[in-house]
């Protein structure tokens, strides 16, 4: 491994301090380093002024272009980041290494400053650990158009290393839903959405909704009701083979919402079907080699 590339979430670290002493020890350790252009001035100003010889292995250019180059893609940010960039990075198949600068920092295998974690990295004291990433497909709706009332038929391909969610837009009355599962029809839902998540989303929104948590290795996905308007509606695990299907429908005509990882929804009117699959691709996140799932765990959701 002789070429990492940076992506810099500027709101975790708006000087980029943290950054110039990442890049440091990285310069240290005779890597070659890729960032965005849009860092360019900034880290070539610091280096100027602190008299630090980088050899000419700083290179800047575009984040697609950095990646592509890269044998691992180092992210500075939290969890958001991650899973704003992971899209780019696993159709190029480069290992991620997290930083975290944001809160709860789950997905992240470092911490903020943490020279230790940091150096024991750069010599070469990790494994590269793969999670499961799902693919949805939305195969028919009705899209609601921004003027009113026209609507097209329209095919959308998205991807979650978290979870897809099916729920209902503000002020919407609650969502009809029937699951199918490998095909088989497995419960119907009047609830306020349903979450489909990886192993490693089982510790984000599906946990908050009762749902339960998996090792990330575990080949499985769990299926979380939101808010279910009955007395026995329960999360489902089922392998990770298996197509999921969702059939929701408003009783009136509403907004229905699609998204993943928390990202921006996509809208539709009526009616929805989304198929959801465990995708060809994966994201490989690079860890400490005695990194215990277990016990980051306990110490990330201990005082929460």
């Amino acid at each position: 491994m002789k070429t990492i590339s940076i992506i810099i979430n500027l709101e975790k670290d708006e000087k980029l301090l943290n950054t110039i002493n990442y890049l440091k020890i990285l310069v240290k350790y005779n890597f070659d380093i890729w960032l965005e252009n849009l860092h360019k001035e900034i880290v070539l100003k610091y280096f100027n002024e602190l008299d630090f010889d980088s050899e000419n292995r700083v290179n800047f250019s575009s984040k697609i272009d950095i990646i592509k180059r890269s044998d691992l893609v180092i992210i500075i940010g939290g969890d958001g980041t991650i899973l704003r960039h992971f899209v780019d990075i696993i159709k190029f198949r480069k290992p991620i290494f997290g930083i975290n600068h944001g809160t709860l920092g789950f997905i992240s295998q470092a911490e903020k400053n943490d020279d230790v974690i940091l150096n024991e990295f750069f010599l070469g004291n990790f494994i590269v650990d793969s999670r499961m990433i799902l693919e949805a497909k939305i195969q028919k709706y009705k899209l609601k158009n921004k003027n009113g009332n026209k609507t097209k038929t329209k095919t959308e391909k998205l991807f979650a290393l978290n979870e897809v969610v099916v729920n209902r837009s503000n002020f919407s009355k609650i969502i009809n839903m029937n699951l199918f599962v490998g095909g088989k029809k497995a419960a119907f839902y009047s609830a306020d959405g349903i979450i489909i998540s990886t192993p490693t989303g089982s510790t984000a929104y599906s946990l908050s909704a009762g749902g339960p948590v998996l090792h990330p290795n575990v080949n499985a996905i769990v299926i979380t009701p939101i808010c279910p308007h009955t007395l026995s509606a329960r999360s489902f695990v089922v392998p990770d083979n298996k197509k999921i299907q969702i059939f929701a429908s408003l009783p009136v005509e509403n907004n229905i919402t699609v998204c993943v990882d928390g990202k921006e929804g996509k809208f539709f009117v009526e009616e929805c079907c989304v198929e959801i699959v465990k995708s060809r691709y994966k994201a490989n996140f690079v860890k400490l080699k005695d990194s215990n799932f277990f016990e980051i765990f306990r110490k990330k959701f201990s005082s929460r």
